[in-house]
């Protein structure tokens, strides 16, 4: 019995790798959770979180924080209390999280679940310019309203502006609330695979605004010879298909002589 040729065994291997599919990986991030509590309270009333994907842990700048009232930020180096004229306030938090609140949170408040049994960032706030690479966090207190409960909504964006993530929660009257922020700790959110891509065919720019209606590709039903319908394979489908057939006739080939 003839061995196959080289190439047979090289177009059967890449054919192997490509149906394959890649292992998912977790991405590397940053998480950023807001808590509110009534007044005494360990456990939140009101809680939310967002996630973005981040090639390392940033510094966390706060830019901006309205609201008439008194912050602090605390970290394992210390703490730093401002209010609204003392932005921006640099929180290092490469290998650790910190955390931003009004000062009546109580001992244990439980509003940190990414960070929970988590270590605090070593270095200490400090009010300082942010930096070119930091992420920068704007922290809103909103007018009470008719009950006394108040919206805090907390946005962060990247260094050029854009937005990378928002959360809110309604503080109740005379309240606590909590921000935390941190890196992943190598648990973050598992990068989706995003599929086929989206076609805009109605002329816009991809988006809703442009006039166009976005669309996204699926295999295209022809007549079978029996009736009914079959699948269009997909390109790549195509492609190892006929690798494979290619591979087969030549091995029939070399197997005659």
């Amino acid at each position: 019995m003839r061995r196959p040729p080289a190439w047979v065994v090289v177009v059967g291997v890449v054919a192997a790798g490509a149906a394959s599919p890649a292992p998912a990986r977790a991405a590397d991030g940053f998480w950023v959770t807001v808590a509110a509590g009534a007044a005494g309270a360990a456990d939140p009333a009101d809680y939310s979180e967002f996630w973005f994907d981040s090639p390392h842990a940033p510094p966390v700048a706060v830019t901006r924080f309205t609201g008439g009232t008194t912050a602090q930020a605390v970290t394992a180096g210390g703490s730093t209390f401002f209010t609204s004229g003392g932005v921006p306030v640099l929180l290092p938090t490469a290998d650790g999280y910190a955390t931003i609140s009004n000062p009546d949170v109580p001992a244990g408040a439980g509003g940190l679940p990414r960070f929970a049994g988590g270590t605090q960032a070593s270095g200490a706030p400090q009010s300082a310019p942010a930096p070119d690479d930091s992420a920068r966090l704007a922290v809103d207190l909103a007018e009470k309203a008719a009950d006394g409960s108040q919206a805090l909504t907390v946005g962060a964006a990247d260094p050029t502006g854009a937005a990378l993530g928002e959360g809110m929660v309604t503080v109740p009257d005379g309240g606590w609330w909590v921000i935390g922020l941190g890196p992943a700790k190598g648990d973050g959110m598992p990068r989706p695979d995003p599929g086929p891509l989206p076609v805009d065919i109605g002329g816009g720019n991809g988006s809703t605004d442009g006039g166009g209606v976005i669309v996204t590709p699926v295999p295209v039903p022809v007549a079978s010879p029996g009736g009914g319908a079959v699948t269009t394979p997909e390109p790549g489908t195509a492609v190892l298909l006929g690798l494979g057939g290619l591979a087969a006739a030549g091995w029939r080939r070399l197997r005659r002589r």
